[in-house]
């Protein structure tokens, strides 16, 4: 977390008349001498954003498993991993490379169910 917020506060910083008064660090790299590292070389920021979400995934689940807090309930069913071509509301995606526009609402839906 401490990372991620010192990443946001890299941020380009602006003086009160407009004026950059700290760059932003300036692209997808970002120099490992930020982290008070004795080094010139630089990572991709997601690779830095990956290593804390997984941290943060990691220390998170010890903590709540610490606590011994209940797993949550898997409601996940068969059917929401499937399409069946007879249900009505199946149709096929349209083919991205085709200038034909979409031609209207799936079969077996009803204008007054769609929001």
């Amino acid at each position: 977390m401490a990372v991620a917020l010192a990443m946001v506060y890299d941020i380009p910083k602006l003086n009160p008349d407009g004026t950059v008064a700290r760059a932003h660090f300036g692209g997808s790299s970002y120099a490992l001498s930020n982290f008070g590292l004795d080094t010139k070389v630089t990572v991709y920021a997601g690779l830095i954003a990956l290593l804390v979400n997984l941290v943060v995934a990691v220390v998170v689940t010890a903590v709540l498993r610490a606590m011994k807090v209940a797993d949550g309930v898997d409601r996940t069913a068969e059917a929401d991993y499937t399409a069946e071509r007879e249900d009505p509301t199946f149709r096929d995606l349209p083919d991205p490379l085709s200038d034909e526009p979409l031609s209207g609402p799936p079969p077996g839906s009803t204008p007054s169910a769609r929001h």
